[in-house]
């Protein structure tokens, strides 16, 4: 697992930003063993009309299965894409997905120091936003050295919950302010 850290660290230079976004891409959230990329769907930029998004639509419309985790999202865009990929650029993992859902434990508690702080300086250099698979991270402690804390403590969008006075302009005006950021291209980061 470190070895494929140290590669994302040494595979571009850290500039502090990734790239900007292209037309017609989408996220890949890991790589098989085939190094075919699983595409996920939280970020997808695509201009109205889009063919890979009319295939997705349909390729849902006519294999909907709501039994079988993953076959509607990330395996159905996956699919779509394996169709037509020349018409769609596949982000690296790490500008939205950084680490796997496996490593969850490793970026979120302490006793990993060396992993985190290589992850940590992937997702500063590379990522538009960081995935935290809720669903495996939601009741972990966060380690104060952790990617997970130091996330939380650099680029949450939403305050903590708590504090005295009207939380609920608090939380009005920070999520405006959030907005703006988003809106004018100068948000520093996100949390997914």
């Amino acid at each position: 697992r470190l070895e494929r850290i140290e590669r994302l660290v040494h595979a571009l230079p850290l500039n502090g930003a990734p790239p900007p976004l292209a037309p017609h891409s989408i996220g890949a959230e890991a790589h098989t063993i085939s190094e075919t990329p699983i595409v996920n769907g939280a970020i997808m930029v695509f201009a109205r009309g889009s063919p890979f998004l009319w295939g997705a639509m349909r390729e849902f419309a006519r294999s909907y299965r709501d039994y079988e985790w993953g076959w509607n999202g990330p395996e159905l865009l996956t699919r779509v894409r394996r169709r037509c990929p020349a018409n769609v650029s596949v982000l690296p993992e790490e500008r939205f997905y950084p680490f796997h859902w496996e490593e969850v434990e490793t970026y979120s508690t302490d006793g990993h120091a060396a992993e985190n702080e290589y992850m940590w300086r992937v997702v500063q250099a590379r990522s538009y936003a960081a995935h935290l698979w809720n669903k495996k991270s939601n009741e972990l402690p966060l380690g104060e050295g952790s990617v997970y804390k130091r996330l939380m403590d650099t680029y949450r969008v939403l305050p903590r919950a708590g504090g005295s006075g009207d939380g609920g302009a608090l939380l009005r005006e920070q999520a405006a302010k959030a907005h703006k950021q988003l809106a004018e291209g100068t948000a520093a980061g996100a949390i997914l």
